[in-house]
């Protein structure tokens, strides 16, 4: 328990001595600025008291109004408007659909090319044995998977679109 934990202490930053000037004036005025301010009482916070006309002077934080404006909103009128400012807003993502479809296209060619070769290749080596329907079979699966990933891309695509 005693044992030291091993971290270091986090070094104060110190500013360059060609630069010690400039950071002690901003430290300077800065203190400066948030000192606590005192009233003619000498009561801390004599912002937010009222003057003699009753008034309270601009830079106070404190709303007499009650709520918070944000309290005020109605959540129907707030998710129409959030409603109108998402179909104002093109997606980022708007143009991919186009993309996605195009890759859709190529995986078909590819998975039916792959199709085509397993179906000639099980022709050819039918009298080959476990060898050549072994190979025929992994193309006819590859390109089955491959002509599946062509429905689903395609099927994200319009769905992204709206189209589906």
């Amino acid at each position: 328990m005693g044992e030291p934990s091993g971290r270091r202490e986090p070094k104060r930053f110190e500013p360059p001595p060609w630069e010690r000037d400039q950071f002690e004036q901003l430290e300077k005025k800065r203190s400066e600025h948030e000192a606590p301010t005192t009233d003619a009482e000498g009561t801390p916070g004599g912002e937010g008291q009222p003057t003699e006309t009753g008034e309270r002077p601009q830079g106070t934080a404190r709303h007499e109004s009650g709520p918070a404006p944000e309290a005020e909103l109605d959540p129907v009128m707030l998710d129409e408007m959030m409603f109108q400012l998402r179909a104002e807003e093109p997606s980022a993502t708007s143009g991919l659909w186009k993309v996605g479809l195009a890759a859709a296209a190529v995986m078909l060619a590819v998975g039916a090319v792959m199709m085509v070769w397993g179906i000639v290749a099980l022709r050819t080596t039918k009298g080959a044995g476990a060898t050549g329907t072994m190979g025929a079979s992994i193309l006819l699966l590859f390109g089955g998977v491959f002509v599946a990933i062509t429905v689903w891309t395609a099927i994200r695509s319009y769905r992204q679109r709206g189209v589906v």
